[in-house]
């Protein structure tokens, strides 16, 4: 889908693969680190046991009382150096071995995550569907954190609705709810309700819910604005009112003046009456001073 521009990033893994390589060479191939060690432990091996050959010879020669004592010395402390020549050579070697083996771990994982790295500067898309928005233009400076797109799908949209804090113990997963879109006048859409965050936004102090259309609209563009009243409960041959028809008292206004009702549930739009009124009852619209 795009590419951005990876010099720097090709030129680490490029240092990156010769550091291994170097690495690799140092510990399996035919490095002269390794190679001049085994000659000398090699050599070393040769010289204790010539020396220790001839420290055996010396003491049965003394013991016959042959030589002297001068002689016998000398040939065990040669004989005692060898020995500790060879097996210091023998520790070089491992700790030696042992180091080259580390580097070459840490050269490969260095390599490993150059590669990565330089794998992140081309951007692919991980799902079909449509280019939104395009958040970066051609030499703009960009990181392997910053979005330059916003992909989604063709047909199936996700509505992200607010709900306020003292309804959010009301809401379950499965409930319908019917939306209506700015961008589509007097219609409604059925929604199915599929997902409630659990954490509040401390600056909206509003929950997040998700829901999907079970009608879709003809047209559906990111970013639609709307409102959703998500239907927790229902109840058949119920007596409503315009909610801007009953005061904060659960007045309404009639021929005889102003009559106090029951009210049940409401919404934005509609209240229920449950006591004090009748389908006869003529309601008018309140005074602004009532």
């Amino acid at each position: 889908m795009f590419s951005i521009d990876q010099i720097q990033s090709s030129l680490n893994k490029a240092n990156a693969k010769l550091s291994y390589d170097l690495a690799k060479d140092n510990y399996q191939g035919n490095s002269a680190i390794l190679k001049d060690l085994k000659e000398n432990i090699q050599n070393a091996t040769m010289k204790f046991q010539n020396d220790s050959v001839n420290y055996q010879r010396l003491s049965i020669l003394w013991q016959k009382g042959i030589g002297t004592k001068q002689e016998l010395d000398n040939q065990k402390l040669l004989y005692e150096t060898s020995a500790n020549e060879l097996s210091k050579m023998k520790n070089t070697y491992k700790r030696t071995e042992i180091d080259l083996a580390n580097k070459l771990k840490i050269a490969h994982n260095a390599y490993q995550i150059s590669a990565i790295n330089n794998e992140e500067y081309r951007v692919n898309s991980l799902v079909d569907g449509v280019v939104y928005e395009v958040m970066k233009k051609v030499g703009e400076a960009v990181s392997p954190q910053t979005p330059v797109a916003l992909i989604g799908s063709e047909n199936d949209f996700i509505l992200k609705l607010l709900l306020d804090e003292v309804d959010i113990s009301r809401v379950k997963i499965g409930q319908s709810i019917i939306v209506t879109l700015d961008a589509f006048v007097n219609k409604t859409f059925d929604c199915e309700l599929t997902k409630i965050y659990p954490s509040k936004d401390l600056r909206s102090q509003t929950f997040t819910i998700e829901a999907v259309f079970k009608t879709k609209p003809p047209v559906l563009l990111n970013g639609l604005s709307g409102e959703a009243n998500i239907i927790i409960s229902k109840k058949d041959n119920v007596l409503t009112l315009p909610s801007q028809y009953i005061n904060e008292k659960n007045q309404v206004r009639t021929k005889e003046g102003l009559i106090t009702v029951e009210v049940g549930v409401s919404s934005l739009q509609f209240t229920e009456i449950l006591n004090g009124i009748d389908t006869t009852t003529e309601i008018y619209k309140l005074e602004s001073s009532e």
